[in-house]
This record gives C-alpha cells, sequence and structure tokens, in this order.
C-alpha cells in the first residue's frame, strides 16, 4: 500500500520499500495531492517494473521493492519473509524464469494505494 501525500515516511506507512516511496516522490506528493490518475498509474508502473527485476533474479533490486515486512505464501500454504526470499534467490535455490503480473486491481482511498 503507498500513501497519497507527502514524501516523509509517516506519510506511506510505517515501512515502505523504498522503490515505491522514489517513484511518487518522483511524480509530484511534495506538492500534497497526487490525482488518483496519476497514483494509478505510477503503482502499475512499480508491479510492471518488479516483474523483470524478478526474471533477472537481481536481489538487489528485488529488494528495493520489499517493505521489511513483505512474507510470501507458497502454493503449499507456507508463509515466508522477505529475508529467508532473497536468501533463496541469492543462492540460486529459487530463480524465476517467467513472471508475468496481471489481472490485479488497483484501489485507490484517500490515504492509501493498493495493488492486488
Amino acid at each position: 500500500m503507498l500513501g497519497r501525500t507527502g514524501c516523509e515516511s509517516s506519510a506511506f506507512g510505517i515501512k515502505r520499500p523504498r522503490k515505491v516511496a522514489r517513484r511518487l516522490c518522483a511524480v509530484g506528493t511534495l506538492r500534497r495531492t497526487v490525482s488518483e490518475g496519476r497514483i494509478r498509474e505510477e503503482l502499475i508502473g512499480v508491479v510492471n517494473e518488479w516483474d523483470p527485476a524478478t526474471v533477472e533474479n537481481d536481489v538487489e533490486e528485488i529488494g528495493q521493492f520489499m517493505g521489511d515486512d513483505w512474507t510470501i505464501i507458497g502454493a503449499d500454504g507456507s508463509v515466508g519473509d522477505k529475508a529467508t526470499f532473497l536468501e533463496l534467490v541469492k543462492s540460486g535455490m529459487l530463480s524465476h524464469d517467467v513472471m508475468e503480473s496481471e489481472d490485479f486491481q488497483v484501489r485507490v482511498d484517500r490515504r492509501l494505494a493498493q495493488a492486488a
């Protein structure tokens, strides 16, 4: 989820991925107001940047998209955290040949935006 106003930490929630914060600040959140359409476009852009970073198995770049509390739920119901996920990618035990984010919805509320 992304905050809609300001570039200070509290505007984006307690923890925010650096990549996301940088993108929103670049589109004018310093103006204190960003249109819903622009937030939507930028969030879709961030989602679309996630895919190639994942296919390239670039641990540093992937980590830029993740908050410290990021989690993933596996097909078997197992839950993994950011550190474990990145370590698996770094070691080569987990790699991605294809990553295509599609069929997601972007929701923009008064102070938050979410792609799910």
